[in-house]
């Protein structure tokens, strides 16, 4: 029987697709709660178990943070009292004299370095009777030797002394480390002071540059990461803290902390099933039990980045993510990539954070016994809801739908006669949801059959209506066929026309093709308070372009809103126009023309006096030549603005050097024809780059725009006035009676330019050079005259600046020999005619010869010897003193071996150096490059700059040529001391080695007290700042015996030696007198 059941409802289940479908959508829909049962089962224990533990963690991880902060916070407390009462005691303690035991406790050695002595270390008795002990030091070889920093060592020493044994119960030792390459340290059985090497700089230590006012603005405790101190043979972490009074880097205080029991806490005392690691805030690993082998062959410098284990850097990136975005020192975790729970805690001091990870997985267990049970019961109740489903579905719903299925079939094919059956069926008279929707039915088919004998009708009447509109669509695309051809034809008439030709055709055909009675294209102005006309027209004629106000016109509104149409009421709207009714102007259309930016440039419009037919027509028309119109108004306005450019200098307005000639060509033309004489003056304003180099561009052109407008005030209306390009200005005096006429205006200038000049940040006075030449007799052309007044200019700077040169022959003559001695000195390396002479440089002390000083002479073939006063300024203007120091570094280099054998106490050969050179990226190469090929020693080589190196050239290019110099070896001298800028500023940046006293101080030196307290200052200043000194111009015994006495290095003059040739040096056939 139950078999037979079960047949049954298989064959009704096969033949009923619908039931197939709810049935399988039930059970989903069951299997789907069912399971979500099981899943908030399991959640809401998980949730209470996930809630108990991290309740039990948060607690956990904060008593274990305040238990690893204590050793790092007491470390802290500890610097501070040794800060305190080190700033305490210093104001008193560095004005006082170096203490009488000092030299015996900070000792110096062969190495040139102090350290503390054996005593200081082994046991010094105190007056208590007690003893300081294990205290070493190590004092570098740069360190200075002064009573301020003696008493600094000292008080550093005697602290140390006093809180040593207090301070280090926890901790590995204590320290104090000094900018001035200095360490002292208290550290049991460890002499670390006699271990350092001599050549040691502790301020490349990361636990001492850490403290440094550049790493460490804030000016406050700082640690340094983990490290493994080989000398201690242990893990370690420093704490240092910078002492600092007014301003001033006075010490370092310093704590090493032994991390071995730290390490052995972090990874062993743990919660059941856990595990602990340390990070620091910048992700540097400091502890980590999988990662000890990694920390030691590290030394302990591991970041997360270095890692490849995803779960380690999943944990660090989480913890830091946090810690970065909250300030938080106890928090619980529970990132999304992490299957586990992170409960951390950031350790006072070096802002560690401590990490223990509760993996989930000791949560699920019990959760998931839960969540098995309720899945069971489920699969139970949902076999038998099914079932009684089925049954209940049979009845209900699938019988109904047949017979709705057949209506629906009837209605398909337009048999109306199924109402009837529909009306008549058991279904009908049920009152549930069915028997709703059989009189559903009924009525829709009823409303069916109504509404196919209405829409037969509808289709009807629309027909006839696309007819109607297809004929208006054929009409409005022939308007739109003349609206293409008249712009075509526009386009045609206007192409290639630009300027006012271009305007005045666009208006003539608008006002044909458009019957307008006005036409009006036109350009705002400056102020956008008024247009002018490009063009206009009225009646079709063109009339003369005029300028009118905006106010009160529909232009007005055009430019400030945009396209307007206003057809026969314009006269209305605008009743404060007079020209709309003096021309009896009734409907306007205009569109404004923009420039790339937006901004509104002019426009466009078209007036009649009665309305417009077709004005969409006439507004597409002109919308569509606007653009055009507008590119053309743009073109003529940036021709405009270039056309001045070219004649103009942007910075001053003055006329440009272009303009100029034209201008000075005029006026020559006319001066020959009517037998007058004009001048021209060239001015050009005395050292003007310091300005620039000193106070910046930007003030050198506040400058130059006061100079100039003082300039044009000194002038007449006739005269012209120019700018030639940077400091350089010419001026053309058209018309002049006589030489007195033109020193009236000079003097006029320089009066003038005599007044206070106000910067931004200071006041100065400024002069300037003038050179003249008048017309013709100084020269008829543009060329001759302008060149011949930068002629006399330079005479003018030769005499010594802020004076006036009238040209003459004789400065003509003079620049003829400077060109043929500038012709023949391109030719002097090719023929072979330039040689070395040396001039030997002499130790006071031992009396040999320390140095040579390389000189270049010129044997000219012609002119005999040549002095290097003559030549060496020309080289300098041409660019060809680059190649002659290239040919004095060869040859010096060619002789230097010969010289060393000779000379044997010869220590190097000393190379002058232009200012040039370094303004060369090729100088460095080279000198590279000829140390290599001649197996010449750098050691060995001086170069010899002067003080207008600094003043000539940009700083920061100076020093970085002069420090890649310094590092291949070469020593660098400053030649020439005291004749020019001597700023202290210069040496205390630069990469001096030597000063040079000038000859010039030398020579008076035995007869005038002022010379000679000059000389000693220079001598004291160059010890000072460590730097060697030699002196030039000694020619008599009693200024050789004063320099010696003054404490001088190196002498060098006609007393010892005259500047001789190599053989002549080498054979002995040169006089010579060695003290």
């Amino acid at each position: 029987m139950i078999s037979k059941k079960i047949r049954h409802v298989s064959s009704d289940l096969s033949h009923s697709p619908l039931a197939q479908k709810t049935l399988l959508q039930m059970s989903i829909r069951l299997s789907v709660v069912i399971t979500l049962a099981a899943l908030i089962s399991y959640a809401h224990i998980f949730g209470i178990l996930h809630d108990q533990v991290e309740d039990s963690l948060r607690v956990y991880i904060t008593e274990r943070g305040e238990k690893e902060s204590q050793i790092f916070l007491n470390a802290q407390l500890n610097h501070r009292l040794f800060e305190e009462q080190f700033l305490k005691q210093w104001p008193s303690r560095s004005k006082q004299p170096k203490s009488e035991n000092f030299d015996d406790l900070f000792v110096w050695r062969s190495d040139q370095t102090r350290r503390l002595s054996e005593e200081a270390f082994n046991g010094i008795q105190r007056p208590d009777g007690t003893y300081s002990q294990h205290i070493s030091a190590f004092v570098g070889t740069n360190a200075p030797d002064t009573a301020e920093f003696a008493n600094k060592l000292h008080l550093s020493y005697q602290l140390i002394d006093r809180y040593a044994d207090a301070f280090t119960q926890h901790y590995a030792n204590l320290y104090v480390s000094m900018p001035e390459n200095v360490n002292i340290v208290y550290w049991p059985y460890i002499p670390w002071g006699d271990q350092a090497e001599s050549d040691l700089d502790v301020n490349l230590e990361e636990w001492v540059y850490i403290s440094t006012p550049e790493n460490n603005p804030q000016r406050d405790h700082t640690w340094t990461g983990l490290y493994f101190d080989p000398t201690a043979d242990e893990w370690m972490v420093s704490l240092v803290t910078p002492v600092d009074y007014k301003q001033q880097h006075l010490i370092n205080v310093g704590h090493d902390i032994l991390l071995n029991d730290l390490f052995d806490s972090v990874l062993n005392d743990k919660l059941p099933g856990t595990h602990n690691f340390v990070v620091r805030e910048d992700g540097r690993i400091i502890a980590h039990p999988d990662l000890t082998e990694a920390l030691n062959r590290t030394k302990g410098i591991l970041h997360v980045d270095d890692s490849d284990d995803y779960t380690i850097t999943s944990h660090v990136n989480a913890v830091l993510s946090h810690a970065r975005t909250h300030d938080e020192s106890t928090f619980i975790l529970e990132p999304d990539s992490a299957n586990a729970l992170l409960a951390i805690t950031k350790i006072a001091g070096p802002d560690w954070y401590f990490v223990t990870v509760y993996p989930k997985s000791l949560l699920s267990s019990t959760a998931l016994q839960t969540a098995y049970i309720v899945s069971v019961i489920g699969i139970l109740s949902l076999i038998v809801e099914l079932v009684i489903l089925f049954f209940i579905l049979k009845s209900q719903v699938l019988y109904p739908l047949g017979v709705f299925r057949r209506f629906s079939n009837a209605m398909r094919d337009n048999d109306f006669e199924a109402i009837k059956d529909i009306k008549q069926s058991a279904i009908a008279e049920r009152k549930d949801e069915m028997g709703e929707l059989a009189t559903t039915m009924i009525t829709m088919a009823e409303h069916i059959e109504q509404h196919q004998m209405l829409l037969t009708a509808e289709v009807n009447t629309k027909t006839r209506e696309l007819s109607q509109a297809h004929e208006v669509l054929k009409s409005e695309a022939r308007s739109r066929e003349e609206i293409t051809c008249l712009l075509q034809t526009i386009a045609k008439d206007v192409s290639g026309l630009q300027g006012r030709t271009y305007f005045e055709t666009l208006g003539e055909f608008l006002s044909q093709v458009l019957d307008a009675d006005m036409v009006i294209i036109s350009k705002l102005s400056d102020d956008r308070e008024t247009i002018d006309t490009l063009t206009a027209y009225i009646d079709k004629q063109k009339v003369e372009n005029l300028s009118y106000p905006l106010a009160g016109t529909p232009c007005e509104t055009v430019i400030k809103e945009g396209a307007m149409v206003f057809n026969g009421n314009v006269q209305e709207l605008y009743p404060d126009d007079d020209d709309l009714f003096k021309l009896k102007l009734k409907s306007y259309i205009g569109t404004p023309m923009y420039d790339g930016r937006g901004q509104v440039i002019g426009h466009l419009a078209v007036l009649k006096r009665n309305e417009f037919e077709q004005t969409g027509k006439t507004q597409l028309i002109i919308d569509s030549v606007t653009s055009r119109a507008a590119s053309e108004l743009l073109r003529n306005v940036h021709e405009q603005i270039i056309n001045h450019q070219a004649r103009t200098d942007s910075l001053t307005g003055l006329y440009n050097r272009a303009m100029f000639m034209d201008l000075m060509s005029q006026a020559i033309h006319s001066a020959a024809r009517h037998e007058r004489k004009l001048a021209v003056i060239f001015i050009d304003f005395d050292n003007f780059k310091l300005v620039n180099d000193q106070l910046g561009h930007s003030q050198g052109d506040k400058l130059l725009i006061e100079a100039t407008n003082r300039l044009r005030n000194a002038l007449r209306s006739e005269d012209i006035l120019a700018r030639f390009g940077g400091d350089e200005f010419i001026i053309l005096l058209p018309q002049i009676d006589n030489s007195q006429s033109i020193e009236a205006v000079t003097r006029h200038i320089q009066k003038l330019l005599a007044k206070d000049v106000q910067l931004d940040t200071t006041s100065l006075t400024i002069s300037c050079s003038m050179g003249v030449a008048i017309y013709p007799g100084d020269g008829i052309t543009t060329d001759s005259l302008i060149n011949h007044a930068d002629t006399a200019m330079y005479r003018a700077k030769d005499l010594g600046r802020n004076n006036v040169q009238f040209f003459t022959e004789d400065m003509n003559i003079r620049m003829e020999q400077q060109r043929e001695l500038e012709h023949d000195l391109r030719q002097a390396i090719s023929k072979q005619e330039f040689e070395l002479y040396y001039q030997p440089i002499i130790n006071i002390r031992s009396g040999e010869v320390a140095k040579v000083e390389a000189l270049i002479r010129w044997h000219h073939s012609q002119r005999g010897l040549v002095s290097p006063d003559q030549f060496i300024p020309f080289a300098e203007q041409s660019g060809q003193i680059i190649s002659i120091s290239e040919f004095v570094l060869k040859q010096a280099c060619t002789d230097l071996p010969k010289l060393r054998e000779h000379f044997k106490s010869l220590e190097r050969v000393s190379i002058n150096c232009s200012a040039r050179l370094f303004q060369s990226n090729t100088w460095v190469p080279f000198i590279s490059d000829s140390l290599e090929e001649y197996a010449v020693s750098s050691q060995h080589l001086e170069f010899e700059i002067t003080e207008s190196l600094f003043i000539d050239s940009h700083d920061q290019s100076v020093m970085q040529t002069l420090n890649e110099i310094q590092k291949l070896g070469i020593s660098i001298s400053l030649d020439d001391f005291g004749t020019g800028y001597s700023s202290l500023s210069y040496l205390k940046r630069m990469p001096v080695d030597c000063l040079k006293i000038d000859k010039s101080f030398v020579k008076d030196v035995l007869t005038q007290p002022e010379e000679k307290r000059l000389v000693a200052g220079i001598i004291d200043l160059a010890k000072n700042f460590n730097l060697e000194v030699v002196t030039e111009g000694i020619e008599t015994q009693e200024q050789y015996q004063m320099l010696s006495e003054m404490g001088c290095d190196l002498v060098q003059g006609y007393y010892f030696f005259k500047p001789a040739p190599l053989s002549q040096l080498l054979s002995g056939d040169v006089e010579q007198n060695l003290p």
